[in-house]
């Protein structure tokens, strides 16, 4: 970490120097966020908790491309039911301390940063690490490159038609670093993923493969490969969105080390505001592990209110077979989730959010949302049930 800080202080240093020696115009972008969520748990466990996060930093950028930025994130759990809840597994971290240039082809950053401009949905959120995006002239191509040494989890879940998931974002903290150790849900491996996005006439083609040398809380040795295809079409207002995606798992863990994921997803779009559609899923696989997913952009609520240290993404534990239906709308002052899946993935959610307040670019958000989660897999230890109400409030500017 020592030589971390050191290579950052050097950085912003010569970073600041060259702009100030060729007059070249700085802009500043701050942003933050100050939450609170409360969960009352109705499943008889007892996990009943009340917690608060705050995020918080500015990223500066120049206007001959290059940029950096730093940001903190902290949480606190005021009230958890004797300590069974433990949403927070850190108080807080240095979540942003990055440098990077961006042009029209090419998007490069260094150090803590967000990831989501890479577009890739098994690594969104803030990874420590290096990320390189090319677009080719004709924008049909994309070639990406992502290296992580560890991760920063605090809940992200982003689906690209529907948004972030609601409140996703307060329902959990992991650093990336507790001490001398790495994120246990990240692991003590170092990451290396690739990929190509092709998108051409509403068609989309995304090829990745991924490989991490000691991932998760098993520390073992992981390689994934898989293929997203989709196609889109815009008629008279009505939006359509068909994904199909397949991944290949090996990790290297004393049993059940191969996996496999097939993913169908069937999405409607009614001018922008209504959504709707269904989807199937099948992992492949003996039902003691699980498809590693730092992040996914499914539309589930089963990371923020049924995730563990084990899996976090409940829906991908291996055996799993599974349909769902899922609908909502999104208007100016309110949005509204709703999901019913079924086999042996189970889940009933119901998730609010209102925009009760907008001034220039601050806002406050309130909401509330209700969730039945079960795992039915048989000989499976993944199996669980959940059943919680959550509230939440969220300031950010």
């Amino acid at each position: 970490m020592k030589n971390f800080v050191g290579f950052k202080s050097v950085a912003l240093g010569s970073l600041l120097a060259f702009s100030a020696a060729n007059a070249v115009d700085i802009n500043v972008s701050t942003y933050g966020k100050l939450g609170s969520l409360g969960s009352i748990d109705f499943s008889g466990g007892g996990k009943h908790f009340a917690g608060v996060l705050a995020n918080a930093g500015a990223d500066f950028s120049l206007t001959n491309g290059f940029r950096w930025g730093l940001g903190a994130i902290g949480a606190w759990t005021p009230y958890d039911s004797d300590s069974k809840a433990q949403p927070y597994g850190s108080d807080g971290d240095a979540s942003e301390a990055y440098i990077g240039y961006k042009n029209r082809l090419i998007s490069f950053y260094a150090g803590r940063f967000k990831n989501d401009f890479m577009k890739f949905d098994w690594l969104q959120g803030n990874v420590q690490g290096l990320s390189l995006r090319f677009t080719t002239y004709e924008d049909k191509m994309v070639y990406w490159l992502t290296y992580a040494n560890s991760y920063l989890y605090n809940g992200k879940q982003h689906n690209y038609l529907q948004g972030d998931r609601i409140a996703g974002d307060l329902s959990s903290l992991t650093a990336y670093m507790n001490g001398t150790s790495k994120n246990p849900l990240f692991g003590k491996g170092e990451l290396v993923a690739g990929g190509v996005d092709f998108t051409y006439k509403g068609f989309l083609l995304k090829p990745f493969v991924l490989f991490h040398s000691g991932a998760g809380t098993a520390n073992a040795l992981l390689l994934q490969g898989g293929l997203k295809a989709g196609y889109a079409f815009d008629f008279k207002g009505l939006e359509g969105t068909t994904v199909l995606q397949g991944m290949f798992q090996y990790w290297d863990r004393p049993k059940d080390s191969i996996s496999g994921l097939v993913w169908g997803d069937q999405s409607f779009r009614y001018k922008k505001q209504f959504l709707f559609g269904a989807g199937i899923v099948g992992v492949l696989g003996g039902a003691g592990s699980h498809i590693y997913a730092l992040s996914d952009s499914s539309k589930f609520y089963g990371r923020s209110f049924a995730g563990s240290s084990a899996n976090i993404a409940p829906y991908f534990a291996n055996g799993s077979f599974y349909g769902y239906v899922f609908g909502g709308f999104d208007f100016k002052w309110v949005r509204l989730d709703a999901m019913a899946a079924f086999g042996t993935y189970q889940e009933y959610s119901l998730m609010s959010n209102f925009h009760v307040w907008q001034q220039k670019n601050m806002g406050l958000d309130l909401g509330v949302g209700y969730a039945y989660i079960k795992n039915n897999i048989t000989g499976s230890s993944s199996n669980f049930s959940d059943n919680a109400l959550k509230v939440f409030a969220k300031f950010s500017y």
